[in-house]
């Protein structure tokens, strides 16, 4: 009716109210819902996860929200009826957590629902999406190894880990080493599972000087480096794409999955104040860059240089 009446929106008075706002402390607005999908309750209660968490409750008590936990697989409750409960407690918005696999489908009645999918493990239905840029990290990552004079920089990690994330670090490794001197881009070492054998015939045919991994593999592949480096070869330095939550001995990105999961409330409070509810017909995706974390992992011989390029502005 509005926009049938030609009414537009004044900029300057959306400000001022934004302003006015934001100076005082939110009235409780509603609750928002914390869709998990793992076979046990808490499951989903792990590394970064818990940091999306912590950010999302954070940001909805901020714009006078309560975030409560909805567990799609409790026992003698069907999807029809935790539908129920969620309308009858006037849940308008969700954010679904990270899924326990890649390629995941949910059969759920999304209407009258502002939902918001963190990361891409849910595939259907294709929902907005709130994530880490896992490829920009990684092209960030590859040219602060470059800035240190790193040239055999191999990538090593479950290839489910890749799947999950769409093939970023995959498609992130290659574009950074694209134009690296040197080798360029190792042969990727992406087994279903890290076997201690095969790693060690790729450690020693490629000899990395640092190894790029993921954090859920990273205290497996530390513990090899040790036992597999052949007499006269350097240990290799080890970084990781997604250093572990609120933990600062690897080198790596920092995602900041706290800001992560602030955005993803941010973009479902929004949608409620906009009446957009269901399954959107474009999804849009909403990536939050990290920023590259000094630890210990990389090696003394690989500590930053002052020359070291900042990685950001690459």
């Amino acid at each position: 009716m509005a926009r049938k009446l030609g009414y537009r929106p004044d900029p300057m008075l959306s400000a001022l109210a934004a302003y006015r706002n934001g100076l005082r402390p939110q009235a409780f607005q509603g609750m928002l819902g914390w869709l998990t999908n793992y076979p046990t309750e808490k499951g989903w209660a792990i590394g970064q996860q818990l940091g999306y968490h912590a950010g999302a409750r954070q940001r909805a008590q901020e714009l006078g929200y309560e975030l409560a936990h909805f567990w799609l697989n409790e026992p003698g409750l069907s999807r029809s009826r935790l539908r129920q409960i969620m309308a009858a407690r006037n849940i308008q918005g969700l954010v679904v957590a990270p899924q326990p696999q890649p390629r995941t489908r949910i059969e759920f009645d999304w209407s009258g629902l502002a939902a918001v999918s963190l990361g891409y493990s849910l595939a259907e239905p294709k929902l907005h999406l709130v994530m880490n840029h896992q490829f920009r990290n990684i092209v960030a990552l590859i040219q602060e190894l470059l800035g240190r004079k790193c040239e055999r920089i191999g990538l090593v990690m479950p290839a489910s880990r890749d799947d999950r994330v769409e093939h970023n670090y995959l498609a992130g490794y290659l574009v950074g080493m694209h134009s690296a001197p040197g080798p360029g881009a190792l042969p990727r070492h992406f087994p279903e599972q890290l076997v201690f054998d095969e790693f060690v015939k790729w450690y020693v045919a490629q000899r990395p000087e640092v190894i790029v991994s993921e954090t859920g593999s990273a205290a497996l592949i530390e513990s090899w480096l040790k036992a597999a480096r052949p007499p006269g070869m350097a240990s290799a330095g080890l970084a990781l794409t997604n250093i572990p939550y609120r933990q600062t001995r690897y080198s790596g990105i920092d995602e900041h999955p706290e800001l992560v999961g602030a955005a993803a409330v941010d973009v479902v409070v929004g949608m409620i104040h906009r009446n957009e509810f269901g399954v959107p017909e474009n999804a849009r995706h909403i990536l939050i860059q990290g920023k590259w974390h000094e630890g210990r992992s990389l090696g003394r011989t690989r500590q930053a240089k002052s020359d070291s390029p900042d990685p950001q502005k690459a």
